[in-house]
Formats: C-alpha cells, sequence, structure tokens
C-alpha cells in the first residue's frame, strides 16, 4: 500500500514538473516571437503579456536558486530531528533480535 502512494506521489510531481517547465517555454517563447510586434500604445495586449511572461521567469528563477537551499535546510533539519529524538537509537539486526532462520 505504500508503494502505490509512493508511485501516486512521484506521478503528481513529475505532472507538476512538467508544467513548470511546459510554463517556462512557452513563456520564453512568447518573449522570443512577440518581442517585434506592432505595438499599438498605451493599454497594449501584447506589452502586458509579455511583462506577464517576464515576471514568471524571473520568478521561476528564483524558485530555481533557492531549491537546493530549501532541500539543504531540509536535510539538516530532519537529520537533526531525528538524532535529537533517537540519540541512542540501537540498530536492531536479525542477530540482536535473536531471529532463527533455520526454520
Amino acid at each position: 500500500m505504500k508503494n502505490k502512494h509512493l508511485n501516486i506521489g512521484r506521478f503528481i510531481a513529475m505532472i507538476l514538473f512538467l508544467c513548470i517547465l511546459f510554463t517556462l517555454l512557452f513563456s520564453v517563447s512568447f518573449i522570443i516571437f512577440h518581442t517585434d510586434h506592432n505595438c499599438t500604445g498605451e493599454g497594449c495586449v501584447v506589452c502586458a503579456q509579455l511583462k506577464t511572461c517576464a515576471d514568471i521567469i524571473k520568478k521561476l528563477n528564483i524558485c530555481l536558486y533557492t531549491f537546493p537551499f530549501a532541500i539543504f535546510a531540509y536535510t539538516a533539519l530532519s537529520s537533526y530531528t531525528f538524532l535529537s529524538v533517537n540519540p541512542d537509537k540501537k540498530h536492531y539486526t536479525l542477530v540482536r533480535l535473536k531471529v532463527r532462520l533455520d526454520i
């Protein structure tokens, strides 16, 4: 059952990754193809969309820069929490538990 939830989580993570990737790629392609448009002046819809695409790219870049720091912080905090909750945790092996395998 746990393996099924793990696969669903991976699937959802892959879908989110693809959505972010397509958003980034389509924003960049929109900016590339529409930079030389016939601007109507103030209130130009294409210029507003170009600004929105540039903001999306800027926000995704900030997320990409902070992602490794977030992974490091999560790893450090989770290992610290594990060690503080279980400082003298014994490693249970089959020998320590005296399990017989010659049944």
